[in-house]
């Protein structure tokens, strides 16, 4: 009995939290834990396909295999690394210089992309990094620092700087067909595969709509419920969004969301914002299932990256186990 009117008491204490306890996170610490080396300079986003890591910095994209070892800089790790150093022709023409949290889906990485208020999705071949195709984005969206996809769905989640009742998420077409297809021609790839599909709210149990202020980072689960990662605002004492990690239903329902304090366990994702401290990437890939990555388990993986003016920037990856047997 004390345990279920507990289980109440925290409900009740978190207003507009559909599901407080299940799924159940629990939180496995850092690796690497505050490294500073040649790619966490600027590090942006995180993805995988069967064997490899991906990841992005700001003017670069990195392709690790699983057996790397996350906390080597690059000149220690084993052969079988790729890199790309800036953007492809037709994007740096464009002024495009910044990198965003990527995914990759069907043998393709997809990137965002922004320079000043152009928005763009770029594909790379996931296999060597090769580029494919980019589209500019040109509705709704002067910023791109992230993008998720909906295999099940088939579509492609994304949306400006911030989330707002004016400004919700936006969810777009993809098909792989047209990347894939050889009578395609390589310019027009991304722009027949993408297409605007519609917007997305973002609301708590009771309806009110969320505000999500600098968003960085997404990722489904398995189960279809989306992951986004965004940092705080707040406009003197008062606090307009706690950040972090928050989970979301199918529906675009609240779920749970991290906390930002030390010494507690669970769904922890401790960040101060005033020490220059940033969400970047999310990334679900069951480690524990299928262990090769040193010291790297569980299945949701979140960057943190403590941003430094005179040295590298202090990369922190977080690691969580997601539990569904509680629902």
């Amino acid at each position: 009995m004390k345990v279920v009117l507990l289980a109440a008491t925290l409900a009740l204490a978190l207003p507009g939290v559909a599901q407080a306890a299940c799924p159940d996170h629990q939180y496995l610490g850092n690796y690497p834990n505050n490294r500073q080396f040649d790619w966490s300079s600027e590090a942006q986003g995180i993805a995988h396909d069967a064997g490899s890591w991906f990841f992005t910095q700001r003017s670069r994209i990195l392709k690790l295999p699983v057996r790397a070892d996350l906390s080597l800089s690059l000149r220690d790790q084993p052969p079988g690394w790729r890199g790309v150093d800036g953007f492809p022709t037709e994007l740096s023409v464009r002024g495009y210089d910044h990198y965003g949290d990527p995914q990759v889906h069907g043998g393709f990485l997809f990137v965002p992309m922004e320079s000043g208020d152009k928005t763009a999705i770029a594909a790379f071949q996931a296999s060597d990094l090769a580029f494919v195709d980019f589209v500019e984005i040109t509705r709704f969206q002067s910023h791109a620092g992230w993008l998720a996809i909906d295999a099940s769905q088939g579509l492609l989640y994304t949306s400006d700087r911030d989330v707002s009742p004016s400004s919700p998420l936006l969810r777009y077409r993809l098909d792989l067909d047209p990347l894939r297809s050889a009578s395609v021609p390589r310019t027009r790839k991304l722009d027949r595969a993408l297409s605007f599909h519609s917007r997305f709210t973002l609301s708590r149990s009771d309806g009110q709509v969320v505000n999500l202020f600098t968003m960085q980072g997404g990722v489904f689960s398995p189960r279809g419920d989306l992951y986004l990662m965004s940092s705080r605002r707040s406009i003197g004492p008062v606090v307009l969004d706690v950040g972090g990690i928050s989970l979301w239903s199918p529906g675009g329902v609240l779920l749970q969301r991290s906390h930002n304090a030390s010494g507690l366990g669970g769904f922890k994702y401790e960040f101060h914002t005033g020490d220059d401290e940033e969400p970047e990437g999310l990334d679900w890939w069951n480690r524990s299932r299928r262990p090769a990555t040193p010291h790297v388990r569980g299945q949701l993986h979140a960057f943190l990256l403590d941003n430094d003016s005179t040295s590298d920037d202090d990369l922190y990856l977080k690691h969580y186990t997601v539990d569904y047997r509680c629902g």
